[in-house]
């Protein structure tokens, strides 16, 4: 047969058989927890109904809370926290990731026009690389075109490392140039 174990004495907070104990505990916590649960919840009924239902649980089992885990109020709010996370968990049930997934457009698949508007600007970029003088030309297709880097470059073609960056760097400030000119004529 079963003893029943004597209920902790915890005379701040959790004081078993005193309503007015937990009249006294409402009084002084309820406005911190309702707003608690309203913010969370975006909803003052149903924040009202998880401070009632943290409280009644207090009074129907005091041994819940623990003193030597914390004060009171930090205990209630955290209890209140709690609760209203369900609630927003139910009130959004999650849904099939596959039907989600099923909805959403495929990311490996290119779009058609997102490809023919790159090739077509690719092309008019490398037109205006044609318009550039021939040493910065030459660098920006093996840096771009060729996927060479600087130092690579420079050893190809002989020129100072410090010289390939600047004609490089001359250079695309001149296709940028180019490029907002025949953007604006369009």
């Amino acid at each position: 047969m079963l003893r029943s174990l004597p209920l902790p004495r915890h005379p701040q907070y959790a004081v078993p058989g005193r309503p007015d104990h937990l009249l006294d505990l409402y009084a002084e916590h309820a406005d911190s927890a309702r707003q608690l649960a309203a913010r969370l919840l975006f909803d003052r009924a149903e924040a009202e109904d998880v401070v009632q239902d943290v409280f009644l649980g207090l009074y129907r089992r005091p041994e819940c809370f623990d003193p030597q885990r914390g004060t009171g109020r930090a205990w209630l709010l955290t209890v209140v926290r709690n609760r209203s996370m369900d609630h927003l968990r139910r009130r959004h049930p999650r849904q099939d990731v596959d039907e989600l997934a099923e909805r959403l457009p495929d990311t490996q698949l290119p779009d058609v026009l997102d490809h023919l508007e790159r090739a077509a600007r690719g092309q008019q970029l490398w037109r205006l690389v044609d318009g550039l003088p021939p040493a910065q030309a030459e660098l920006i297709r093996r840096a771009y075109g060729a996927g060479q880097t600087h130092q690579e470059i420079a050893e190809a073609t002989g020129l100072p490392l410090g010289t390939v960056k600047s004609r490089i760097r001359l250079g695309l400030d001149k296709l940028r140039g180019a490029l907002a000119d025949s953007i604006n004529r369009q």
